[in-house]
């Protein structure tokens, strides 16, 4: 329990969250998405490494993912995964509640097409690259994430094509098309497959690897006597 209080202190400290909200941003990661406590140092650094890196804050990122991890989970997304997706969805403007209902209906058609095992999970599968063996298998698992990465890829690299492309696929909102227009394209430059989302999700994931990013930034603070006392009162109000 100790540790738990230091690592909502020092997320207190470091980001634009209260203790309040970082206390209740890791209770929901812990009972969405099966978080277990001695894991929240690791889940606060890849917080910490996105928002670092991004144009997110990590209040945005937290608002995003407390909406949209039942869907991340129904879908096998990780953790890490879900923090690095938030950061992305936060990065290009998407509101909380639009980016729900977009996955929601998004991951409610790959769940049908892969239970289906026909012609739609042959669009998903061709539009990501690879077998519809190999989509169906990753869904609801881990592996998802790298699907998930692929396809977004897949939708950029339609080019002109990529509103009918998802058209195709039954995603006609005019909510989720932007929005999965926006998420596919953002920060990629000719000829390079790197893109802000790729990018988000492997600071989420070297953020949790490494666990080093929450101790890094408390670090930078913890020189100074307001930084202290910041600390002594979250510890305090945490407690």
């Amino acid at each position: 329990m100790d540790e738990v209080v230091e690592v909502v202190a020092k997320l207190g400290a470091t980001t634009d969250l209260s203790v309040d909200r970082a206390a209740t941003a890791l209770g929901r990661f812990k009972a969405l998405l099966a978080v277990p406590e001695e894991d929240f140092e690791e889940l606060a650094s890849s917080i910490l490494k996105v928002g670092v890196n991004s144009v997110a804050t990590e209040s945005q990122l937290v608002n995003i993912a407390t909406q949209i991890s039942s869907m991340g989970a129904f879908a096998g997304l990780t953790a890490q995964d879900v923090v690095g997706l938030s950061g992305a969805l936060a990065s290009v403007g998407a509101a909380p509640e639009i980016s729900r209902g977009t996955l929601t209906r998004l991951f409610t058609l790959i769940s049908r097409a892969v239970s289906g095992s026909g012609e739609e999970l042959d669009k998903f599968a061709k539009i990501s690259g690879v077998s519809s063996e190999q989509f169906a298998s990753t869904w609801g698992t881990p592996a998802f994430g790298d699907t998930f990465l692929k396809f977004m890829d897949g939708i950029n690299n339609s080019g002109k094509d990529a509103v009918a492309v998802l058209n195709d696929l039954g995603i006609t909102s005019v909510r989720d098309v932007p929005l999965l227009l926006r998420l596919a394209n953002a920060g990629r430059e000719v000829g390079k497959a790197q893109s802000l989302l790729r990018d988000s999700f492997s600071d989420a994931r070297s953020g949790w690897m490494e666990n080093t990013e929450l101790a890094s930034q408390f670090g930078i603070i913890a020189n100074t006597t307001a930084s202290r006392l910041t600390v002594l009162q979250n510890n305090f109000q945490a407690f």
